[in-house]
């Protein structure tokens, strides 16, 4: 028989929102914290932030290898379902609003990781 421990209260260690004039190495420094936390808690086996290229505009991509929800978020993608499972995304979504910052994002599914590219809004 399985057992799920559901513990409520529990301390992630995430960066608080940053004030919305913040700047994007700060903005990203946080991202790249929270990602630190998804992997550390065994939601991907590695995970990483990089700022974009120099004339690509303002923001940020995060690429998880191994995310747990890999293989469901891709089907579902690949379905254009209205239903999406994109755990990660919504993690870094949220951040980014309570931060008062507003992005868009696109993303991009492979066989062993997941890529999502934000670009700030000026």
């Amino acid at each position: 028989m399985l057992r799920v421990a559901v513990v409520q209260d529990e301390v992630f260690g995430a960066p608080p929102p940053l004030p919305a004039d913040a700047s994007d190495a700060s903005l990203i420094k946080s991202v790249s914290d929270i990602v630190g936390i998804m992997v550390n808690r065994g939601y991907a086996l590695k995970g990483s932030v990089e700022p974009l290229p120099p004339g690509e505009g303002n923001g940020f991509t995060v690429t998880l290898q191994g995310p747990a929800n890999l293989w469901g978020v891709s089907s579902l993608s690949f379905r254009r379902s209205p239903v999406v499972n994109n755990f990660d995304q919504m993690v870094v979504d949220a951040y980014l609003r309570a931060c008062g910052r507003a992005a868009t994002v696109e993303s991009s599914y492979g066989d062993r990781d997941v890529q999502h590219t934000w670009l700030l809004a000026a």
